[in-house]
This record gives C-alpha cells, structure tokens and sequence, in this order.
C-alpha cells in the first residue's frame, strides 16, 4: 500500500463527522399528515433531526433526461464518470422516463455537475440536468409505507426485517415459491414480446410472431443452505453490539443498523459459523466498523464462500486510506493468529482488501492473509479453482442443472465451436465440454483474476486443447475469436452482469453472420429486456445483420426462497423479417 494512499488511524475518530459543511434536510410534522416522504424538500438552511443521522449523498442528487435510446446501464455509469468526469458517488439508471440519477458528496460538487450536465451533447442528444430529490424513506421506516419515523428497532425486529429483505420467501411452501416466480414470469415475458414488437413492427405478422412459453421453474436439488457465497456488512446491532450479518434494508431507505443472519434458511452452517467467528474477531479488535453517517470506521463487508467439500475462503474488505503500512500489518499479524489458534472452523483461504478512495482510478488488489490462494469446486465431476473475486454461480447444486439445459438447447457436437462471453471461471464452456462433445471453447471474460482461473480449471480437467482464455472487453475481442473459430458451426453463449450487455456488445454479436444462435443466461430477466429488445430491432448503422428473437425460455430455480430465478433464453437469428 504506497504512502500516497494512507493516513495514521486513530480510534478516536469514530465520533468525528465527515464533512465540515452538513446536508440540512426540512423533515414535516407528520403527526396528522398524510404526505408521503417524496414530498421532502432539500435545502441548505434547515436543520435535519432524525434517528439516523444527518448525512446521506441522495441529498445531493441528480437527474438527468433527454437521453438517446437505447442506453443501458455500463454505457450510462461510462457517460457519468469517465466522459462527464463527475465524482458521482451513486449512479442509477431508471426506466419511465428515461433517466439517470447521480448523487454526490456535496452542495458544490452537485451544482458542478449541473453546470457539466446541461448543454452537453451525448450522442445527438442535449443532456438536461436538475435537481432531484432524494429516495422517498431515507430518514423513514421503509416498512411503514414512507412515513418519517424514529426507525428504532429491537435485535429481533431486525432480524425480521432481515429474513423480509433477503429470503422474503422462506416461510412459503416451495412449490408455491416456485408458482409464485412463474406468475411473475409470464408478466415480463409479456412485456419483453410487446417491447420487441413495438420496435420492430415486423414481427407482428403471423408467420413471424414471437412465441414463448412460461414453463414451471425447475427446481432446485437444494432448498435449504445452498448459497456457496454470502456478502455480510459489518456494523452494530440495535443494541450497540458489534455484528457481522445483513441489514434490513438499503442504508438510503433509512436502514444504519446490521441484524442478524442465525435464522436465514438460504444460508449453509458453515457460513453462517464462519460469519460468527469473524463476528468474535472485530469485537475483539480494537477497530471499529464502518459508520455510513460518520463515513468512519475499518471493518466494512465480508465476503465468504464455501465448496461442497466444506473448504472455506473469506475476504475482509476495509475501509481504505486508513491504516498505515504498519497499521496494516499490525492487522493481518493480529487475523492471523486469531484464526490459526482454534477459533472456529479451519479457513483454507483469507484475504483482505482496502476500500478505494475518492479519485482513484486503480482498483486495489486484495491481500492474502494466510491460508491457498485459491479454493476448489466440485461440479459434474469436475474441479474449479476459485479466486476471490471471480464469478461462480451460488447454486452449485443448481448449477449442474444449468449447465445441462445450456448444453442441451446449443445442441453440441464435434463440429463446433462454443463462444463463451462473460466466461468467469470457464465453468459453462468447460462443464459443456463434460456433458456433450464440442470441438472448441473460446471464452472471454474481463476479470483477468477470472481468466486465470479459466485457464488453470482447462488444465486441471485435461481440456486445456480445446479451451482458449482470453482477457478483455468482450466488444473488442469477440471479432477475433470468431476469425479463431476452427469450426463452421458457431454457438455463443452469454452469461452477462445483473445489469445486462453493453449495447456495443450486441451490435458485434449481430454483425458476425456465422453466429446463428445465442444462448442468453439471465439471472434477472426483467433486467435484461433491453438486451433482448436491441437484439430484436430492425437493421440499422448500429445493429448490423439480420435479428434474434427469443424462441424458447427455460426458468431454474437458482435462488430458493427468494423472488429471483435464473433464466436460459434461446435467441435465434431470423435471416428474412
């Protein structure tokens, strides 16, 4: 860690405030009103007065409109930060109407942002920027339908709220979970069909009408205690008490206090046990946890996983430009003799990573403790090493069922040649490479971490003649894998972010006419519509080649007792519309 990047720690700031200038926030009497919490006013001359302390970057928010179409949200963050240049600490992207909302530390780097924003022209557009108010509950209970409250809770009101916010369903029968997410999938479907054709009106003929049918989700072989990952943010309880665990909602909502995990059926034993050891370290520590009013504080999340063969990998990450080198080193000296005298169960892998500044354009690298480098997974007889922060599915026992369906649906032989983007840890290419005979994988993933993985888990399974890794934007490297394809049959597989393909990322894979077929894994599919919408629109400068259109939908039930469920889409290019 350079010296440029860290200050001297001192316990004592913890009671310290942030910011020398105050966000000042007008909070009605709501004894005998019915106003909604929307209707709150930010100004910088009154004084906020609430439970939950008087700093939040939505007081310094944003909107901005007249934005061209399509744009997704990689390309609105991108337009934000790195072609405005404005220091945003949140950026958003809603729907009706079209528009980004940004927030930022303060009054002045607000209105500077206003004065970048208007007037700038992206993409044939004039940007027009204003003021927006901040999320309707953040000084309320999010529960109590946005009325400004003390928002006082017990540990065990908490923990309640946690079991709402992050396995809302676990107290449903599962195969009325499971019913409950194909009603839900049958609206979006709907409105993914109707927003296809109102683009391309083409397709509204009979003969090339969209047709796709909403099966039951499959179901997964694991109800309970199947995630292989968990992200815990480190904070206080309601009582005071140092925790390790979840909050009952997002801090923008009103919600500062962390609740416990102890009853969340999502969760393996040996996660949730690991969570508790780590729990008794920062009690034991003479650090604190990060504060988000204060903005205050080390201990921020933690990040463990777990493989079927109980082999365990936590990542502590803490604030950054905190400690200095030998504050860091007093530290990991102090993890490592916790953890290697018998507290708790036996971590294979620990890592730390520093938080980065305000400013910084380097991610930092996380830190190994002690322990491997890496851990292994097990899956369809296979072995996966995994990094920390490499992308694994946190189903592994619904993962075989995926990769099963994948294969099945690109149907598979000799003679071809597997596009995999968004490769991760090469899980799909090479789990296809098992089930089904293939000819060639060529995956592309943009987590070099990732990539590395990849290449190791081709060795690992003697596949390393048919797997080619390779490190970059998926944009800019699809074109010369295809050129590196050693067979006429060209299937391309995508496994993008919960927020999507970049748009750029749609118009090569449209361009490249050997690609016949594309098979789309989307773990939020109402996220992806837009995806599926650019790969349906009529030809134009930027969507070359003839369109995909969704033929065929299978839902798996990656995440039990939750809303979510991951879908596998079948695109196929209609060469005449």
């Amino acid at each position: 860690m350079s010296q440029r990047m860290i200050r001297a720690y001192s316990p004592d700031i913890t009671d310290l405030p942030h910011y020398s200038k105050r966000v000042k926030l007008a909070v009605p009497d709501t004894t005998n009103s019915k106003d909604n919490a929307n209707d709150i006013q930010v100004t910088d001359s009154l004084i906020v007065n609430n439970s939950f302390g008087s700093y939040s970057s939505e007081f310094f928010k944003i909107q901005v409109t007249n934005l061209p179409s399509p744009l997704s949200y990689p390309e609105a963050r991108r337009l934000i930060q790195e072609k405005l240049k404005l220091n945003a600490k949140k950026v958003k992207l809603a729907d009706q109407p079209p528009s980004i909302f940004a927030t930022f530390e303060n009054a002045e780097m607000r209105d500077l942002a206003l004065e970048t924003v208007n007037g700038y022209t992206y993409r044939q557009k004039e940007l027009v920027g204003k003021v927006a108010n901040p999320t309707g509950n953040i000084c309320g209970d999010p529960i109590s339908g946005g009325k400004i409250t003390s928002g006082v809770f017990t540990d065990a009101e908490l923990e309640e709220k946690v079991l709402l916010s992050v396995a809302p369903y676990q107290n449903i029968p599962y195969q009325s979970q499971l019913e409950r997410k194909r009603t839900d999938l049958v609206k979006i479907v709907k409105d993914i069909i109707r927003d296809i054709v109102n683009v391309n009106s083409s397709l509204k003929s009979a003969s090339q009408s969209i047709k796709l049918e909403v099966p039951t989700p499959l179901e997964s072989p694991k109800i309970d205690g199947y995630r292989n990952k968990a992200e815990f943010t480190i904070g206080k309880s309601p009582s005071g008490e140092k925790v390790v665990g979840y909050r009952g909602t997002a801090f923008k909502l009103g919600c500062v206090n962390v609740g416990s995990i102890s009853k969340v059926k999502t969760l393996p034993y040996l996660i949730i046990s690991t969570a508790r050891d780590f729990e008794s370290f920062v009690r034991y520590s003479r650090y604190h946890p990060y504060d988000p009013v204060t903005h205050s504080g080390l201990f921020r999340t933690l990040t463990i996983r777990q493989t079927i063969g109980q082999e365990i990998m936590a990542y502590l990450t803490i604030t950054g430009g905190i400690l200095s080198d030998d504050g860091l080193t007093e530290l990991t000296n102090s993890m490592r003799s916790y953890f290697n005298s018998g507290h708790g169960h036996a971590i294979s892998s620990c890592y730390i990573k520093s938080s980065e500044c305000n400013g910084q354009k380097e991610r930092n690298v996380p830190i190994l403790v002690f322990g491997k480098p890496t851990i292994t997974e097990s899956l369809l007889g296979l072995k996966f090493q995994i990094s920390p922060d490499a992308f694994f599915q946190v189903n592994t026992y619904c993962a075989e069922t995926l990769y099963r369906e994948i294969a099945n649906l690109a149907e598979l032989d000799s003679n071809t040649t597997l596009l995999d983007v968004c490769c991760g840890t090469g899980t799909i290419g090479i789990s296809c490479l098992k089930i089904g005979s293939v000819g060639q994988v060529i995956g592309i993933e943009l987590c070099h971490s990732a990539v590395q993985d990849a290449k190791l888990n081709a060795e690992i399974n003697n596949y390393q003649d048919k797997c080619e890794f390779y490190c970059g934007r998926a944009e800019d490297l699809i074109d010369a894998a295809i050129n590196m394809a050693r067979f006429e049959n060209l299937v391309a597989v995508v496994d993008p972010p919960r927020a999507g393909l970049a748009s750029s990322v749609i118009s090569v894979l449209r361009k490249s006419r050997k690609i016949k077929k594309i098979i789309f894994v989307a773990c939020k599919l109402e996220a992806s519509k837009p995806n599926f919408v650019s790969f349906a629109r009529p030809r134009s400068k930027k969507f070359q080649g003839e369109i995909f259109v969704p033929t065929k939908l299978i839902p798996i039930d990656m995440f039990p007792h939750t809303s979510s469920v991951e879908c596998i889409v079948l695109l196929k290019r209609l060469d005449k519309v």
